[in-house]
């Protein structure tokens, strides 16, 4: 970038005294687990629920996925599956998509308008966290992800 002109030089020797390489994710299957835990527990105590903790399938399953996302993207899995998962233990199918949960459960059905799919989803999404969160809005918007005012609008649409 600093020959394409697009970053300047100066700035980029100040900040690269010390060069840090951080391998993605994917090539750490090793942390997933450390990493997993600890996300764990720090979303538990910012909901204010009991811990949850992964079975072997579980932590198969997240050791087998890429990561395109990195820590990020395990963070926000970690976050969604914690909301929607039944019971203390997370078992690797509360980790797939919740539109594969579907497919499984309707496999001869007619084909619904993913507009349909998607809206039904994102209703028994909020339901869920504002469930799993005692109704407090907050702390399942926070979540979801998503602001309150966003919350309190789809709220509204879906008529919760």
């Amino acid at each position: 970038m600093v020959d394409a002109g697009e970053f300047r030089a100066d700035l980029y020797y100040r900040l690269n005294v010390l060069p840090i390489v951080v391998p993605p994710l994917r090539d750490r299957a090793d942390d997933i687990e450390l990493l997993a835990n600890m996300m764990i527990e720090r979303i538990a105590q910012g909901l204010g629920m009991s811990r949850k903790w992964l079975t072997d399938s579980a932590l198969g399953y997240l050791r087998d996925y890429d990561w395109p996302g990195n820590v990020r993207e395990l963070q926000n899995t970690l976050e969604r599956t914690f909301i929607f998962a039944q019971g203390s233990m997370l078992q690797a199918d509360d980790f797939l998509p919740s539109t594969e949960r579907m497919n499984e459960n309707r496999k001869d059905s007619a084909v619904e308008p993913l507009q349909d799919i998607i809206a039904r989803a994102e209703r028994d999404g909020i339901q869920k966290a504002l469930e799993a969160t005692n109704n407090n809005r907050t702390q399942a918007a926070r979540a979801l992800g998503i602001s309150r005012a966003s919350l309190y609008e789809k709220m509204t649409r879906y008529g919760l």
